[in-house]
């Protein structure tokens, strides 16, 4: 078999590897959301949105989590892993999903999980993944459109 310089790994390797590499950031996210403070950053003004201490007309963000606060769903707690597990697990498999469904139909399940493991080393994905920033969910959206509209446009031209 002839060694491929982008996709250097077998299928078990990269696998671990990249459980390796979410364990080593979940270990690095504990650390964060337990011994580090995030004052004078945007999550201070998201979370005192998010308590319903400031009225926001902002951003979509903030209504986001007016509304959860509202219904009484808001809980910094939760979103913080909510948003390390999309960043971290989820942007990873559907930037792969895009690339293998739309470029590459013949190639192997091992690349999707060179892809995967490439994202998640992505270090801007951790960092917003650590907290409540909207960037996360911005990348999401922006990856669940593009995936709906290449699916719609091969459906509809093939």
């Amino acid at each position: 078999m002839k060694n491929n310089r982008l996709f250097p790994f077998n299928y078990r390797t990269i696998i671990i590897l990249f459980f390796l590499t979410l364990f080593i950031k979940f270990l690095a996210f504990i650390y964060i959301i337990n011994f580090t403070s995030s004052s004078g950053s945007d999550v201070v003004l998201y979370n005192r949105i998010g308590l319903g201490e400031l009225n926001w007309d902002g951003n979509a963000w903030g209504k986001i989590l007016i509304a959860l606060n509202n219904s009484g769903l808001y809980d910094r707690t939760f979103l913080r892993y909510t948003m390390f597990g999309i960043g971290n697990i989820i942007i990873p498999f559907l930037f792969a999903k895009i690339i293998m469904t739309f470029h590459f139909h013949n190639l192997s399940r091992k690349f999707i999980w060179h892809i995967a493991f490439y994202i998640s080393l992505y270090p801007i994905l951790f960092f917003f993944s650590t907290d409540i920033y909207r960037d996360i969910l911005m990348i999401l959206m922006f990856l669940v459109v593009v995936f709906v509209c290449l699916t719609f446009l091969a459906k509809l031209f093939l």
